[in-house]
């Protein structure tokens, strides 16, 4: 990276330890405890202060006086112009090593946002776990073993019970992963603004623009950053909607080409309207902010939701930050009512019409997936009627269904 590429370096050190970004997420996991194990006892005065008087002001200094449309605005942003053209002088290692570079910034934010690599650890913890496991319940389970001093150690069959302890702990880990994961995009992405929460999620929505952007790019040169982000460990996106690209490759027929160029089996992370691989694929896990959120949670899209144009408007949702990648709804129950009421309408789910001829909505598709009873949501939509206010955040699911 040349002396030149100030904008490039502007953004990425937001990120970097001691950087604004950095900074807030530290202080969202702290305020709503957010780190790997839960706290014990309350926040020391000192640091309460910090985080909710001194540096809330810092952050929304130095948050408001930063240029976002470097990195958000135009089809190509001058920051996306500038990576372009350090790559072009740029081949074999010493390129993938300034991709990489383009990635670490971003570590402390993926633990949180995207926590992919740190699951999939774990998940790797449990296999190898569970082989041990297999291992010692083969053997004689009251066998006498002995330590490499000639000592007395546990038996096969101890052995066997502590390795389900452990298997029952990294799942623990996990759960606890999906749920700070969870809370994060609640947080920053639903919270009042001038907030430190408000401004951390304006962070969090600026790397995602960022990962897209780049993302797009990079499929011109041949590049996926889904495996740069395999390699390194660090996760801006879980895996590909092709409408997250399509714009900024001119359109969609281009996006499937570049996609279609990379290797097989990368093209299957790959979802969303117009893309070859969306019938085979699957969602794969973590912010919304976006949000975030998790690995594969099993989840199937229900056959009437199972649709190019279903997936357009899920797509959306997940970029609004309504809902995460696994079909995990992240806003309000109210939100979610409109937003089940306007599929059902675009996707002419109801049958027939009711008595005020009103083309009748269909809950059960959308109760199988979101997990939630179809008279909470009838309740939203006539608490809606009721007072006659539109909830909070309206304004995204009207954007979603804006065809």
């Amino acid at each position: 990276m040349n002396n030149n590429s100030t904008i490039i370096t502007a953004f990425l050190s937001a990120y970097e330890r001691g950087g604004v970004a950095c900074n807030a997420v530290e202080a969202v996991r702290d305020l709503h405890d957010l780190n790997p194990y839960p706290r014990k006892g309350e926040l020391p005065d000192w640091l309460m202060k910090h985080y909710t008087d001194t540096l809330p002001k810092q952050v929304q200094e130095q948050t408001e006086a930063f240029d976002f449309s470097t990195v958000e605005s135009g089809r190509i942003s001058p920051i996306i112009a500038e990576i372009e053209s350090e790559l072009r002088g740029l081949v074999g290692d010493e390129r993938e090593r300034y991709l990489f570079s383009l990635l670490t910034p971003f570590a402390e934010l993926a633990k949180i946002y995207h926590p992919t690599a740190e699951i999939k650890r774990l998940q790797q913890a449990i296999k190898d776990t569970e082989s041990d496991k297999a291992m010692w319940e083969s053997q004689p389970q009251n066998e006498q073993l002995f330590d490499v001093n000639g000592k007395p150690a546990a038996t096969p069959k101890e052995q066997a019970e502590a390795c389900s302890k452990m298997i029952e702990r990294y799942k623990n880990h996990i759960e606890r992963q999906q749920y700070i994961n969870r809370r994060f995009c609640e947080v920053v992405f639903h919270s009042d603004k001038n907030t430190i929460e408000y401004y951390c999620g304006a962070w969090a929505s600026a790397a995602t623009q960022f990962a897209n952007r780049l993302d797009a790019l990079l499929l011109t040169y041949g590049v996926d950053l889904l495996q740069l982000q395999e390699t390194s460990g660090i996760y801006l996106k879980y895996h590909r909607v092709i409408t997250d690209v399509d714009y900024y490759l001119g359109s969609i027929e281009l996006a499937q080409h570049y996609i279609k160029a990379l290797p097989p089996h990368r093209r299957a992370s790959t979802l969303a309207e117009g893309d070859p691989a969306a019938s085979t694929a699957q969602p794969q896990q973590g912010n919304q902010p976006q949000a975030s959120q998790e690995p594969s949670t099993g989840r199937e899209l229900p056959s009437e939701l199972d649709t190019e144009q279903a997936r357009k408007y899920f797509a959306r949702a997940v970029n609004a930050g309504l809902m995460s990648e696994q079909y995990k709804w992240q806003a309000t129950q109210v939100l979610l009512a409109c937003f089940c009421r306007e599929m059902s309408i675009k996707l002419d789910l109801g049958k027939g019409y009711n008595s005020e001829g009103q083309k009748r909505l269909s809950w059960k598709p959308f109760e199988r997936l979101f997990d939630v009873k179809s008279k909470n949501l009838t309740t939203s939509l006539n608490d809606i009627k009721k007072t006659g206010q539109n909830p909070n955040g309206i304004e995204k699911v009207e954007e979603i269904f804006g065809d």
